[in-house]
């Protein structure tokens, strides 16, 4: 067995035990073994995340505080509190590197989308969501000046932000 690099890791059914077999490239053990229980839980919760009903209104319960849903709501609506208060900037949850690509952190992005939704569909099956990304520019004097924040939102059917 190699140490550290990535691995695959197949379960083979046998008459006394499962084996574990490691094979191909696709965990990163290496990486893997450096993480704590904590810093597992924190990378899980960022893709199956807890929500928060408040108002009839579904929020992250990692962005939801009722005061800042409440202004969100005055300013624009139930209907897009929902996505604003939602809205997450990934990369300012995780660091970006120079060898990062763009695809990668928009492959990061498509996988979260359908993470989200799976959770939201499995906890409130009642109710149809969407989940939106883009990349966002910041500004200065009227001018876009990168286009380097990553946000990503989930809100009910109709609850849109544009």
């Amino acid at each position: 067995m190699r140490r550290g690099g990535r691995y695959d890791v197949a379960v083979r059914q046998t008459k006394r035990s499962d084996e574990v077999v490691m094979t191909d490239d696709k965990w990163d053990l290496e990486i893997f073994s450096r993480l704590s229980v904590r810093d597992v839980d924190a990378v899980l919760s960022l893709g199956w995340p807890a929500f928060v009903v408040y108002r009839d209104l579904v929020f992250l319960a990692e962005a939801f505080s009722e005061a800042y849903a409440d202004r969100a709501i005055a300013e624009y609506g139930e209907q897009l509190a929902e996505a604003t208060v939602n809205l997450t900037y990934v990369d300012t949850i995780m660091l970006m590197s120079a060898e990062d690509s763009l695809e990668a952190w928009e492959d990061l992005a498509r996988l979260l989308s359908e993470m989200w939704l799976a959770k939201a569909a499995r906890e409130f099956p009642a109710r149809a969501f969407e989940v939106a990304w883009q990349w966002y520019s910041t500004e200065r004097d009227g001018a876009a000046t990168n286009y380097f924040d990553l946000g990503i939102s989930i809100f009910q059917k109709g609850n849109r932000l544009d």
